[in-house]
């Protein structure tokens, strides 16, 4: 389990924009349409525009703000990911981390991580492959500080739902898994190569499956180096409950009560709940969530419906405006992007 510090990948497939099989979209349309039906199910329009009346407009201009101070900790932790290969600039990975955000709110199949690595890409020259790499240990890492932040939390909330504990232990066993191969992935790599070369697969599948292999790879010998690991982890709780406070400030923008174990547990049964098939902007799943988790915690249902339908609305009218600005600031054409894996190779996907 020596390998050096800086291997050179074997040249992979590049990665291509993947399209959802028609079946994943009517299944995401149909869990979309009977998520909402529920989450409506009993709400009085009337308590929820009073709600929405009750809101303290600079509260919810501060709390725009600290969403936008959010992204840029975002952006320079991920940069923190990809200095082994190149220097970036905070406003450049600013602007990239808005993009993906708003890709991800508003088109399908998590668009977001895509576009923003073709951002970087382009402005920096760094291999694409690589890029998303690092974008998908970010998203790794995330997932699993979640579910540790869900199970310390849980044994102080009671009366939630069954399936938020449930889900909970399998991710957290499924994530300790996965998160033992991701770090361990560099040292057997070729072992791996050599088991996909023997299956009884076809070339094609075999192609693709050696493609993801060594994207996750790139990623993981991104994130290994110990000065690199350092940085993204130090920033990573404080993004988490700024995170955090932001929906609790949301919450008393609007009049409610959410305390900081409260938010935190919201975050993670959003987590958990994105997972499933779902449309873009999470429709259905994210009300379904939020009129189920929080009336556990002294909202009515309506109020609960208000809240995430104002704490879904602020993130994209704020990456709207972000990303709308971002490609003239940057001088990247929309049409760059359309398919961005395809349209820039790159040269190069070594990791320093």
């Amino acid at each position: 389990m020596n390998k050096p510090d800086k291997p050179m990948i074997q040249t992979e497939p590049e990665p291509r924009v993947t399209r959802r099989p028609v079946w994943y979209w009517i299944l995401a349309a149909l869990l979309a349409t009977v998520l909402l039906l529920l989450a409506v199910r009993g709400v009085s329009w009337q308590e929820m525009i009073d709600t929405l009346r009750q809101s303290d407009p600079l509260i919810i201009g501060l709390i725009l703000l600290a969403i936008t101070v959010n992204l840029f900790l975002r952006g320079l932790r991920w940069g923190i990911l990809l200095s082994g290969e190149h220097k970036l600039q905070p406003l450049t990975m600013f602007w990239a981390t808005a993009d993906g955000y708003l890709g991800n709110a508003l088109l399908p199949a998590r668009a977001g991580e895509l576009i923003r690595s073709a951002i970087v890409g382009l402005k920096t020259g760094v291999g694409t492959s690589f890029v998303l790499a690092t974008a998908l240990t970010e998203r790794i890492i995330d997932a699993v500080v979640l579910v540790l932040v869900g199970l310390f939390l849980l044994p102080g909330i009671s009366g939630l739902p069954a399936w938020v504990p449930a889900a909970l232990r399998v991710m957290a066993a499924a994530g300790t898994i996965g998160l033992l191969l991701f770090l361990l992935l560099p040292y057997i790599e070729d072992t791996i190569r050599k088991i996909l070369t023997r299956l009884p697969l076809p070339d094609l599948w075999k192609e693709k499956l050696n493609g993801i292999l060594g994207r996750f790879v790139l990623g993981t010998r991104a994130f290994v180096n110990p000065a690199r690991a350092a940085g993204f982890l130090a920033f990573t709780p404080v993004i988490w409950l700024f995170d955090g406070f932001i929906t609790v400030e949301l919450a008393k923008a609007m009049s409610l009560s959410l305390n900081l174990s409260q938010a935190l547990l919201l975050m993670v049964a959003l987590g958990l709940a994105s997972a499933l098939p779902s449309t873009p902007g999470y429709v259905g799943i994210y009300q379904f969530v939020a009129t189920t988790i929080l009336p556990v915690f002294g909202m009515t249902r309506s109020e609960a419906l208000t809240f995430i339908i104002v704490y879904q609305g602020l993130g994209i009218l704020l990456y709207l405006f972000w990303g709308l600005i971002s490609l003239p600031v940057l001088n990247i054409k929309a049409s760059e992007l359309r398919q961005p894996l395809e349209l820039h190779p790159e040269k190069k996907d070594d990791v320093g």
